[in-house]
């Protein structure tokens, strides 16, 4: 599932402007099996404002080039072709946040005219933390926007420390208490992530989940310990393992999935890895906890190949208790600047590969704009893989001098997803299973300089 990509990162030095033409994602494209031949599923275009307005202000300029203020989403209809679906809207504010994010739809589908369906507005404080969203839905009674509820957010050294949510209650016009997500970071890694729900009863927050971190020496995630809360017992229980060990590359080795039952730690999953020389991971083999022989039993393995550190190819194989068995395989093609333009998978059958049931076509579109000289600007250096990611993604980041610098992820809407610190060079794993598909921003900045990174998690 893994590959070295270098992807395009976009540097600033502030009060250096040396441009270049760039290029960034305009549009994709789905295909999907029908049942006898591939078929349009959706496209989406995004939109960009020219410059986006904020040329004086050099790195919300070059973050800002990357996010785009329209995205439109179409559906392709058998017999009748394609439609607008969706329309979503992304006004920047001051400094290049998006502030206002507008979701369309047609009313009636197809043919009619768009309305807001949903909305979402953010306020930010004076170091861009995003410290407030309110959500609004569309009422079709009144024909208007309502309140649906409001996190917010509290920033401790510039680690989100905690998200609090409440539904608006409209009947007294008053935000309620309704859940809260609290992490802890040590040393700048998150070590600690709670979940707590309000009891109303009580007028207190209760415990619900708690997800435990540990890190080695080079910040690598060593395990996630999952443990819910017990109400009877007052005390929280384990749930779920995972452990990771890493090479002394820090490239992630292994990945073991245990599950408490009955009183002890039960393994259920186990992932081994294996790179090449660059740092590629050229096999990706999937055991299986067998409870009966107590060992665990081959279920899959893939291989993946590489032209340029690009991964063009990966082949699954499945073990059918004998032998295994050639199943799918996942074909990567890029443009010149090492931009992933398509992905699409296939099925092996009778000693042929072709299109079959679960096989999808994705295509991206990129447009050029002006942007930032990297050849010329900047002393960070960031490079990402693999993309698409799926469950891992390896962050290396090269400092011309060591220095703190923070780390951040932005989801394509502006939600900050993840944040952290780091100081001089680094390489790191980065789990990503919980993030959702679609196309992310890797931001790292250190005060005077930044970098903009766009990567996509799919699955």
């Amino acid at each position: 599932m893994m590959k070295h990509f270098t992807l395009m990162a976009l540097v600033l030095l502030c009060g250096l402007m040396a441009t270049a033409q760039q290029s960034r994602l305009v549009g994709t494209h789905t295909l999907t099996f029908s049942g006898s031949t591939m078929v349009p599923y959706d496209t989406a275009r995004m939109l960009y404002a020219a410059g986006n307005g904020y040329g004086g202000d050099a790195q919300a300029y070059q973050y800002d080039s990357l996010k785009n203020d329209t995205t439109v989403r179409v559906f392709y209809q058998s017999g009748t072709g394609y439609y607008e679906f969706e329309r979503r809207i992304y006004r920047l504010g001051a400094g290049g946040r998006r502030d206002t994010i507008f979701i369309q739809r047609k009313d009636p589908p197809v043919t009619g005219a768009w309305y807001t369906q949903d909305m979402t507005v953010h306020t930010y404080d004076g170091s861009n933390n995003r410290t407030m969203t309110i959500d609004y839905t569309y009422n079709t009674g009144t024909g208007s926007l309502y309140i649906m509820g409001k996190h917010t957010n509290t920033y401790t050294g510039g680690n989100l420390t905690e998200t609090m949510y409440q539904y608006y209650n409209t009947a007294t016009s008053t935000y309620v208490n309704q859940s809260k997500r609290i992490y802890v970071f040590t040393g700048g890694n998150m070590t600690e992530y709670r979940y707590e729900v309000w009891d109303p009863a009580g007028s207190v927050w209760k415990p619900y989940s708690r997800n435990t971190y540990t890190y080695d020496g080079n910040n690598n995630q060593l395990s996630q310990l999952l443990e819910n809360w017990n109400n009877t017992a007052g005390a929280y229980e384990n749930t779920n393992l995972v452990e990771y060990a890493y090479d002394a590359n820090n490239n992630m080795t292994s990945y073991i999935h245990k599950q408490w039952i009955s009183g002890a730690w039960q393994n259920w999953v186990r992932y081994i890895y294996l790179y090449d020389g660059a740092h590629n991971m050229v096999a990706d083999s999937n055991y299986q906890w067998n409870t009966t022989s107590s060992v665990y039993d081959l279920y899959t393995v893939s291989t993946m190949h590489y032209t340029a550190n690009l991964r063009d190819t990966t082949i699954l194989r499945t073990w059918t208790g004998s032998s295994m068995d050639t199943t799918m395989r996942t074909v990567n093609t890029y443009n010149s600047l090492g931009q992933l333009t398509r992905w699409h998978t296939q099925n092996y059958t009778a000693g042929t590969w072709a299109y079959g049931l679960g096989n999808y076509d994705y295509k991206y579109y990129y447009g050029s704009f002006t942007g930032v000289d990297t050849k010329t600007a900047g002393t960070i250096g960031v490079s990402l893989y693999p993309n698409p990611a799926t469950d891992m993604l390896h962050i290396k980041v090269n400092m011309q001098q060591p220095q703190p610098y923070t780390v951040a992820i932005y989801s394509n809407t502006g939600a900050l997803v993840r944040q952290w610190q780091e100081t001089g060079a680094t390489r790191r794993t980065l789990p990503v299973g919980d993030l959702q598909s679609g196309t992310y921003i890797l931001t790292v900045g250190n005060g005077r300089e930044k970098t903009a990174t766009q990567f996509v998690i799919a699955r």
